[in-house]
């Protein structure tokens, strides 16, 4: 799956996992806000995003484990992330 590709599936998509550089988030309805909180619960990341699919720069992260809370207009999920 790419940037700008058409994803059909129904489950909102974190890869890669481990990241390094970036990771990308594809959701099937559209996505409008994306929270990074490292493992503590403070938040390192927040950004409100109009669309299915967007790239978060993870460079400036630190190592370790991260949960990202996707909210779109139907559900909000949470995953845990891995950034080396």
């Amino acid at each position: 799956i790419t940037k700008n590709s058409q994803y059909h599936g129904n489950k909102i998509l974190v890869f890669p996992n481990p990241a390094t550089e970036k990771i990308t988030i594809v959701s099937p309805s559209e996505i409008k806000k994306v929270s990074i909180f490292n493992c503590v619960g403070q938040a390192v990341y927040e950004n409100y995003i109009n669309g299915e699919d967007v790239q978060i720069n993870t460079i400036s992260f630190e190592s370790g484990f991260y949960f990202i809370r996707i909210e779109t207009a139907n559900e909000m999920e949470t995953h845990k992330i891995i950034i080396k």
